[in-house]
């Protein structure tokens, strides 16, 4: 039994040096096929993976206190931009808690993740919204969707919006653009007939306005904000609006379950104000299904509107206007990226 184990460990001993000599021998010969294949001196190995840049912070907090510092969550754009300009299109912070967030700028790199999504996409959401929506039992719109129901919709979506001309698109959006220059134009003038200089009053509220104008009109033709009524209905949509981005960056810093439990204002606030932007979020809509309604066959075939090319792709109305009392909401965003400058993502 001894003579038979000495005997093994000895054959075994012989196969390993037998497969590191091997081993020696076939890496000799990819090191000369490498030698004379290439032949510059400044040959490197290049690492298939390069580290993404990553900001340095904290233990815990990681670099909560400089977002803090830059003003907080209502001022993460200019932050994340800021950041962009350090550190290129593509890098990792962690703005607290356990896991890194990964920023992206380019469009490039942009179009490879999505590619990479798979059939149903994970969407980050806020938790207060997410929140807000299970305690209330919303039924949102394609911002809010996952799995099976968010791909029908995307591809009937992506069919209307990115494939084909879209040039009935522009003939709204100038025209919206085109009567707020002109109003600025015309005030412009008459402070200056008057010896007046002249400052554009609350700009902010301006282009949101444009911007829920625009996507008004895309939705349901020009026609629509002719409305006295829905000229009204937008300019309380518009003062209240903006706050519910206030209330909800808020709530980025503390969990919004939490804040409920407690009573706390700032659920408190943005409860509330959600509660009324969707109510009068969902009344725009509705006026708008009803003035369409109401205009002749003949009219409706003259201008091209989104509405109408959903119907014709014989989605739900109760579906359309969940979409598109979110896209509403979402107009403050668009004129938030947009800034000073006229143009709709």
């Amino acid at each position: 039994m001894t003579k038979q184990m000495l005997c093994r460990d000895g054959l075994l001993r012989w196969v390993v040096q037998l497969l590191r000599t091997l081993l020696l021998r076939i890496m000799s010969h990819f090191k000369a096929e490498l030698q004379t294949s290439y032949s510059s001196p400044s040959l490197q190995i290049v690492p298939k993976y390069v580290p993404i840049p990553r900001v340095k912070g904290l233990p815990i907090v990681g670099t909560l206190f400089d977002l803090i510092a830059a003003g907080g969550a209502p001022h993460l754009h200019k932050y994340v931009d800021a950041r962009h300009r350090q550190y290129g299109a593509i890098f990792r912070e962690r703005l607290g808690g356990t896991q890194d967030a990964v920023f992206v700028s380019s469009a490039n790199l942009m179009r490879s993740l999505f590619l990479q999504e798979g059939q149903y996409p994970q969407h980050p959401l806020p938790d207060a919204w997410t929140f807000y929506n299970k305690r209330h039992d919303c039924q949102r719109g394609l911002f809010f969707m996952e799995g099976a129901e968010w791909l029908h919709n995307r591809r009937i979506l992506n069919r209307l919006l990115l494939n084909g001309n879209l040039n009935w698109m522009d003939v709204h959006i100038e025209s919206c653009t085109r009567q707020l220059v002109d109003r600025w134009q015309t005030s412009l003038e008459q402070a200056a007939a008057n010896g007046e200089h002249y400052e554009l009053p609350d700009l902010e509220r301006q282009l949101y306005r444009w911007s829920i104008e625009v996507l008004c009109s895309i939705m349901f033709g020009s026609r629509v904000l002719i409305c006295p009524q829905m000229q009204c209905a937008l300019d309380e949509f518009t003062q209240i609006v903006h706050k519910v981005f206030e209330h909800s960056s808020r709530l980025m810093n503390f969990p919004p379950r939490l804040a409920q439990l407690l009573r706390l204002r700032i659920w408190r606030d943005f409860e509330d104000n959600v509660g009324e932007v969707l109510q009068q979020g969902a009344s725009i809509i509705e006026l708008c299904i009803s003035l369409q309604r109401e205009q002749p066959q003949s009219e409706q075939e003259q201008e091209e509107a989104l509405y109408h090319k959903l119907q014709a792709a014989a989605v739900p109305s109760e579906m359309i206007k969940r979409i598109f009392v979110d896209l509403v909401i979402a107009a403050d965003r668009v004129q938030q990226s947009v800034g000073p400058v006229c143009a709709l993502l």
